[in-house]
């Protein structure tokens, strides 16, 4: 009787030690809690409002206003680009941060804090190896070009299918087959 009592113990301890170092080898990876992926700034896609944002970020540097959506645009490092805050309904609902400067290693970099394999989709510079590389369960997307190991942007949303990652507006032009020639 106290042998199977030592044996229980000793497993349970080994169960133990094992959770905690399996929990200190994702903490080393990089791997963060799913909100904190999708934060940039301090705005959250799907939680923060248009209030929240001018609160966090001050006003915009240009606000462009279509039937359903208000993007509010930021600056980036480069003059020619934005960042880019898409309000729907008084929330925010989508954001497409601009990466400047364009660094070697950036997408490898970026990509340890995600947990998930992504979904490939292929869009306007496809032809030019760069892709869009979705993690719809963490609501984050990396246009990126694997073979350069270029981070050009990232883009925030709520997590979703693929079926209503594909509805934003702003995925207009991807797809996830391969499109051939310049058609979009």
């Amino acid at each position: 009787m106290k042998r199977v009592i030592l044996v229980a113990v000793l497993a349970l301890s080994f169960g133990v030690i094992a959770y905690f170092l399996t929990l200190q080898t994702n903490v080393q990876k990089g791997a963060v809690p799913i909100s904190q992926t999708q934060l940039w700034k301090g705005v959250l896609p799907g939680k923060t409002t248009i209030t929240d944002v001018y609160q966090t970020l001050g006003p915009p540097l240009v606000t462009l206003s279509t039937a359903d959506t208000t993007t509010l645009a930021y600056p980036t490092t480069n003059e020619h680009w934005s960042n880019d805050i898409s309000v729907r309904q008084g929330g925010v609902v989508f954001i497409k941060e601009r990466i400047f400067p364009l660094e070697a290693g950036s997408y490898e970099k970026r990509k340890v804090a995600l947990t998930s394999s992504p979904v490939q989709l292929f869009g306007p510079d496809s032809n030019i190896n760069i892709f869009l590389f979705v993690y719809l369960n963490q609501g984050i997307a990396l246009s990126a070009n694997p073979i350069s190991n270029t981070l050009y942007e990232v883009w925030y949303f709520p997590p979703t299918d693929i079926t209503g990652f594909l509805s934003f507006p702003e995925t207009k032009g991807f797809s996830v087959t391969p499109i051939m020639g310049s058609d979009i």
